[in-house]
């Protein structure tokens, strides 16, 4: 088990006191962390949000203080019935950024033609949960 102090440092690190960029993406369906893969529109005036700064720890969790907006859509973001359904957090904006967390939306959105998506503040939470050892394993 990790201490709250230890999970709260951590978060301040990555996180808080991190200086390099985070981008929000947005993904239709749930991202594969495993192929560092989401499902992002492609087109349309989509691109990532760079966002930033996240609140300090406090339970080992951390949100992102500002609200999220993206640009105006020039064109649907996904064929119909698609829909943006969970916001993802990366490293880049590039094609070589990583996942680093990810979470569903409030509610499913249809991003047709002059749409503008907005996320709320604080409504990107990121929790580091602890670990539970299992015994006999």
């Amino acid at each position: 088990m990790n201490s709250l102090y230890w999970r709260n440092k951590i978060m301040r690190t990555m996180y808080t006191n991190n200086t390099d960029p985070f981008y929000v993406g947005l993904s239709s369906l749930k991202p594969d962390t495993d192929a560092n893969k989401a499902y992002e529109p492609t087109g349309g005036g989509y691109k990532r949000v760079k966002v930033g700064p996240f609140t300090e720890p406090e339970n080992g969790r951390v949100s992102l203080s500002d609200t999220v907006e993206f640009g105006r859509s020039t064109a649907p973001w996904y064929e119909h019935p698609v829909r943006a359904c969970y916001w993802v957090l990366f490293d880049g904006d590039g094609a070589d950024a990583h996942i680093l967390s990810y979470g569903e939306l409030d509610e499913p959105k249809c991003i047709e033609t002059n749409t503008i998506i907005l996320i709320g503040a604080q409504s990107i939470v990121i929790t580091l949960s602890d670990y539970q050892e299992v015994a006999g394993v």
